[in-house]
Formats: C-alpha cells, structure tokens, sequence
C-alpha cells in the first residue's frame, strides 16, 4: 500500500489553502505577498514530476492533483475578477477549461465511471494551458499590457487541452470502469 502522506500529496493539498491566502492578501492589499502565493502555489503543480521521479504516484494523488489545481485557480480568478474588475468574457476564457474538465468529469463520476483520472493523465497541453493561467494572472496583477494575449493564449490552449483530453479519453473509454 502507497503512503497517503507524501511531498507530493503535500504539495497538492497545500494550494486548496492557497487560494484563500492569495484572496485574502488581495483584498487586504497586500499585491506583493499575493503574487508571492500565486507563485508558489504555481511551483507547487510540480508535485506530478516528484511523485513519479520519486516512484511514489497514486490514483489519489492522480485525482486530487487536478482537483486541487483547479480549485485554486477557480478561487483565484474569482478574486481577481472582484478585485481587478475584469470582464466576463476575460474570466471565461481564463477559466474555460477548468469548467469543462470539471463538469466533464463529474458527469462520468455520477454514471460510475470512477478510474477517469488516472485513464487520462495530465497531457503536455492541459500543463501548458495551466501555466498560462498563471502567467494571466501574474500579468494582470504586474499591470502587464500583455495581460490581453495572454488571455487568447490561454483559451486557445484551454480549448486545445479540452480538445486533447476529449480525444485521450475516447480513445480509453473501455478502461474507465
């Protein structure tokens, strides 16, 4: 039996409390110390590589990863949304995948398919577009002109991992039971 209580797992759990860190140093002004959260819970994502570099990857871990990624950045953009008072259709296209892939997978968790996550493992296009959320948020909160096209890149890439991981798991269908 894998240990539960692994850096890995650490790691992926620490961005759920994150988030409200980041939030609440938003909202108290401090803009600083929260980029200084976004970018640690963005190093954090590297749990993926350690757990397999280390030889200690679950279906736990597997499950828990997006979840958790999602999660902070489903709170994260809400709170940049108030605070920076962004358009509706920036926050769609920010958010655009993490509402697919959720609402994708939990319609397969309610029809019994339980092994979805670990059938359709992260994919090199999912990590990119995760990462230009991220830089999306890093350069709204640095007033960066290139906020703008980071969005499209990021919806682009959103829309091409929803795209790929539609592909992967029809393809694996059969293997989700």
């Amino acid at each position: 039996m894998k240990q539960f209580i692994t850096l890995p797992n650490i790691l992926t759990f620490s961005r759920i409390p994150l988030a409200f860190v980041f939030v609440f140093l938003l909202f108290a002004d401090k803009v600083l110390w929260a980029l200084v959260v976004l970018i640690v819970a963005a190093i954090s994502d590297m749990e993926g590589f350690i757990a397999r570099k280390k030889g200690i990857s679950s279906d736990f871990g597997a499950f828990f990863d997006p979840f958790c990624d999602k999660f902070f950045m489903i709170i994260a953009v809400v709170g940049i949304t108030l605070y920076y008072k962004l358009e509706l259709w920036q926050v769609f296209m920010i958010l655009f995948r993490e509402f697919f892939v959720l609402v994708y997978m939990m319609s397969l968790a309610f029809m019994g398919y339980k092994k979805t996550a670990r059938v359709v493992k992260a994919r090199i296009s999912g990590k990119i577009a995760t990462t230009l959320q991220f830089v999306s948020v890093f350069l709204l909160m640095i007033g960066s002109g290139l906020f703008t096209w980071s969005v499209y890149l990021t919806f682009f890439f959103s829309f091409l991992a929803s795209f790929d991981y539609m592909l992967k798991l029809k393809m694996n269908f059969h293997l989700l039971k």
